[in-house]
Order: C-alpha cells, then structure tokens, then sequence
C-alpha cells in the first residue's frame, strides 16, 4: 500500500517534533556540580572577588593582600611572582583579556597585570588617593572604571596606540583631555583672633605663604611655621587657588587637621583622611559646590564657620600670564575656613585638598604645624595647705598610663601610685589618664588636674 505525499510529510514532523522532546544537550547546566580545586595557595584567606578572562584563565583576589591567578580553569592556583600590595585588603579584580587586568583595594591601592596575574605594577596616576576602591571592571585590556569610598569613580583609557599597558594611566596631550590638569594652590593665609576677655581687646596675628606654579604640588623645604592659639580663639585658614579651566568647576576643597591614631569608637564614615604616618584627621571641613558641606569634630573641640567662597576671573586671556586658564579666562578662587576652639588640641599638621570636576585633585600638607595651648591656670579655692603630688614613682605611672586603653577603667591604680585615696579620685579621671596614652595632653597637666581636683 502506497501512503500519500501529505502523509509522509506528516510523519517526518512527528519524528522531527519528538526527537527534539527528548534530545537534552550533552553541556546543559554545566554550572550544576562544582569541584574543590586541587591548588588554591590561600588557606583560610577570606577571597573577596574573583574574574575569569575565559574558561582557562583567572585571577582571585581577597584580605591581607592576597592575589592567585589560574591557568587551568580553576583546578590549581599559583601565587603571584609580585603582587605590589603588601598585606593591604584586595577588594576586587577584573581580567581584560588572558593576559591584562586590574586589581583593587584598601587605602587607594590600583595595581595592575599584563601577564596572566604572575606579575603586578602598582598605578602610576589613581587619583583616588588614599580612599578605598571596591570593585573594578574592565572592558577590555586598556578601558575601565574603578568605584570606591566617598564617592569615588576614576577610569582608564587608551589613549596612544604606541602604547597599551594595562591599567597605568598615560599621559595626553591638550587636545585629546579637556581638562588634564589639577587646581594649583597659589596661597595660604593664616589668621588668629584673639579677644582678651578683661579688657575686650582683639588681637590679630597672621601668617602667609605665597607657592610657586611650576609644579603641580606646593614644594615646601624643611621650615615648618609653629603657630599656637588659644582656648577662645579664632583660626581662619584662607586657600587661593587656580585652574586650567574655570575656576566655577571648582568642585570640593577642605581643610584637615587634629590628627590622631584613630579613636576605636571613631565612625569609619569620617576615618577617611591620613596624614603621611597613618593618623586620622578628627577635625575637618570640606566644602561642596553642589551638595552640603561635611564637617566633623571628633571631641568637641572646634566650633566651624561656613565657609566663605570668592571667584575673581577675567574675561580676557592673558598671554604668559601667573595663572593662565585654558577657557580664556585668568583669576583665583578664594576660599576661608574659620574655626573656633573650644580645648586645647595637640601639635598637630594641616592638611588641604581641592578637587575640580573632572576628579583632579591636590591634597597637601601645609608647611605650619598647628597647636592650641591649654586652659588659663587653674585657680585654687584657698593658697594655704596645697596638696601636691610631688612624691610618686614617675617610671611606674608613666607605664600604667602609657597601656591605658579606654575611659572606664578602674581609678584605683592610679590612686595607688599618687598615694591618695581612692574616694579622691572619680571614676571619669580614667579620661585623663586615656588623654595622656594618646598625646592629647600631657603627663603634668593630668597631675595638674588632679591636685586641682584633690585641693577644691
């Protein structure tokens, strides 16, 4: 019996339709069983980030620095030749290709890799400073953002074909970068107001320094300016500075200072701005031209005055002129910072950046350390029978405080050594004893405090 055309044609669809009901591909849900590596090199190491270039080829990333890269699609991971990081925290990494990628972490750390992940170059240009980066992704071997703390984003691009290393930002010339170019500080000024409460007689005493523009940071040499307030006074701190385009795209400046080994109940939201040996700066202000101003005062100790923004720019360009801007404008940009001391602070630096909108920036330390002096002299009640604390081991006392680690600890030590007693002394005396463990004060004006505690 001969079946019909349309009946074959029927029968070959039904086996096409049911054939492709059962078939299931050979690779379906590959990422369904994963597999311990043989190799890792990390121990318990906790691994924050991990990219892989292809199915071969990786590199992982996580804390005390840790860097391994892969060949073998994940089974066996070797460490690195050189990393560049140290033991800083690797937060993230992205692979261009097999051979180049971009590794960040902590404290403004941006190294890169052109050979797979054996061998890594610490950035010569990050602009992040020492803000940590958090993640990182490349589009491929020469173009990527980086993202991180306190808003930063930075980015890499080729820009020469006659070079393209990844990761290291290279340098351009005026006509491919708008703006390539970081504000200059031109002058500092800083002004003290006293006011002597008896007679009501203010005093003013300033000081000025006046930077060179052949470079793009202010050179200081070895004289560094001692400048002592008092409890009372007023500090006025007043940046000029200028830039390659107009001075209104002058995007954020701030003034920084009363650095400390950062205080453990500190909020890590401030804990973002070191001086050149780790401290963190407790009292700042930072102006925003286009959002609120963020100030901060870890102790109390300072009382800050809005700051006060000046643009003076010609419309017409001057030819070899100071301050010459690629807008065809010339001009400064005038900012005051002024603060009120509320206690003394320790010899402390000041530090001051400024940061136009294209994300370059500047942040130096001033060539003057700052100091605010402690209260008036201590008055006591009667100038007979003082109580003095003349007779005690200095060494010993010197050791109990020198471990003093937090302002609810036991008075009665202290007590001890001074040969008082313990009812003299009240338990918030443990906050000159932490004062004095973090050079905030000294070891006299502790003794000093107490034998005016004792005698009222």
């Amino acid at each position: 019996m001969k079946l019909g055309k349309s009946r074959i044609h029927l029968l070959i669809m039904l086996f096409a339709v049911s054939s492709l009901l059962v078939h299931v591909p050979s690779d379906a849900f590959a990422a369904d069983t994963w597999t311990a590596a043989t190799t890792t090199n990390v121990g318990t190491t906790h691994l924050h980030e991990v990219s892989m270039s292809d199915a071969s080829n990786g590199v992982a990333v996580g804390a005390a620095g840790t860097i391994v890269f892969t060949s073998d699609g994940g089974d066996t991971w070797t460490i690195p030749t050189t990393t560049n990081v140290g033991t800083t925290s690797m937060n993230g990494v992205s692979m261009g290709d097999a051979s180049n990628g971009v590794a960040v972490g902590s404290d403004g750390t941006i190294v890169f890799t052109s050979d797979g992940g054996d061998t890594w170059t610490a950035a010569t240009t990050t602009n992040v400073g020492a803000n940590n980066v958090r993640g990182v992704s490349m589009s491929d071997a020469s173009n990527g953002v980086a993202v991180g703390d306190s808003g930063t984003i930075v980015f890499t691009a080729l820009v020469s074909s006659e070079d393209s290393t990844t990761g290291e930002e290279k340098e351009s010339s005026s006509d491919t970068c708008y703006d390539c170019e970081a504000p200059k500080l031109t002058k500092v000024e800083v002004h003290i107001t006293s006011q002597n409460s008896d007679t009501q007689r203010i005093s003013t005493s300033s000081e000025i320094w006046h930077f060179e523009q052949d470079t793009p940071y202010p050179m200081f040499d070895d004289d560094i300016t001692p400048i002592i307030a008092d409890p009372g006074d007023e500090v006025e701190i007043i940046l000029e500075l200028t830039d390659n385009r107009t001075l209104e795209k002058i995007a954020d400046s701030g003034t920084y200072t009363n650095f400390l080994t950062k205080p453990n109940d500190m909020n890590n939201f401030y804990a973002n701005n070191f001086d050149e040996y780790g401290k963190v700066s407790t009292t700042f202000y930072e102006w925003h031209n286009t959002g609120d101003d963020l100030f901060y005062d870890y102790d109390q100790t300072v009382e800050w005055s809005p700051a006060d923004i000046t643009i003076q720019e010609s419309a017409e360009y001057v030819e070899g002129g100071q301050a010459p801007n690629l807008d065809g404008l010339v001009g400064t940009f005038t900012i005051s910072f002024k603060m009120k001391f509320l206690q003394p602070m320790q010899t402390t630096d000041v530090w001051v950046q400024a940061t136009d909108r294209s994300g370059n920036f500047f942040k130096v330390a001033l060539p003057l350390t700052l100091k605010v002096a402690g209260n008036e002299p201590l008055v006591f009640e009667s100038n007979v029978n003082q109580k003095v604390l003349g007779f005690y081991d200095e060494s010993m006392l010197n050791d109990v405080v020198s471990d003093w680690t937090g302002s609810t600890q036991d008075v009665s030590e202290l007590a001890e050594i001074l040969g008082i007693a313990d009812e003299q002394l009240p338990p918030w005396v443990a906050n000159l004893a932490l004062w004095v463990s973090e050079d905030r004060i000294s070891m006299g004006d502790m003794i000093v405090s107490i034998e005016h505690l004792i005698n009222n």
